[in-house]
């Protein structure tokens, strides 16, 4: 009785999984979920392969340059694909009742928080991946000036992008408001990570390199640092409203 009592629970109670643990049994469960039914990913791949598709048919490159604003539309296309896939993601969870009882279950709130932050950064990315190198080739893009630039821009943006989109996902998972409500108040919070992207992503391809964006470096490090602690923090005060 004393051991069970030094181990803090009753007879037959689980025992506590070590963090990461949890981390990666939440991601495992993410993405056997997403092998039944891929709401996420189709999601992420149809906002953004839309919104690359109609600007690559919108502008005639003969008549208008495209490439001096590539940086902006694959952001674009990112940030609705995002925010799209992880609030469809969290509905998902709230409509069949499933937060409720994970939040229930013997799990820490912010490893469930980050377990699904971390699959919704690998389905975007997977998508940036296979839509980026599309889209250029599309424009014209026959080589990139700095390919290590580009994705230390992407990687970067991502986990930002991610990361707050998955908080006002979490947030307005207790809301009502649908699946619009995260985007609205999603797009305030990420114009430093859009910024930001956008000039180290330009820079990247045209050949700016990353030397004279080292401020926006740092902005964007310091935003995915703050936001991926506000998802782990918030986590908990989110699953109980």
């Amino acid at each position: 009785m004393k051991a069970e009592k030094a181990q803090g629970g009753a007879p037959g109670a689980p025992r506590p999984v070590a963090f990461w643990r949890q981390v990666a049994l939440v991601l495992g469960r993410e993405w056997r979920l997403e092998w039944r039914r891929p709401e996420t990913s189709a999601g992420v791949f149809f906002y953004a392969l839309l919104l690359v598709v109609l600007f690559t048919l919108a502008v005639d490159p003969f008549v208008r340059d495209p490439k001096p604003v590539a940086a902006s539309v694959l952001w674009l296309a990112y940030f609705f694909a995002a925010q799209g896939g992880i609030s469809r993601s969290y509905a998902r969870e709230r409509d069949g009742g499933a937060l409720l009882g994970l939040a229930a279950a013997p799990f820490d709130p912010a490893a469930l928080a980050l377990g699904k932050w971390l699959f919704g950064t690998l389905v975007v990315a997977v998508a940036e991946a296979v839509l980026t190198p599309v889209f250029l080739s599309l424009i014209g893009f026959s080589t990139i000036a700095s390919p290590a630039g580009a994705a230390v821009a992407l990687a970067l943006g991502t986990v930002g992008l991610t990361a707050v989109a998955s908080l006002v996902a979490l947030v307005a998972t207790g809301l009502r408001g649908g699946e619009l409500l995260p985007t609205l108040l999603a797009l305030p919070l990420l114009s430093p990570v859009a910024m930001g992207g956008v000039r180290l992503l330009d820079g990247a391809l045209t050949g700016g390199g990353l030397g004279p964006a080292e401020l926006w470096l740092r902005l964007l490090g310091a935003y995915d640092i703050i936001f991926l602690a506000l998802l782990a923090l918030l986590a908990p005060y989110a699953l109980e409203g």
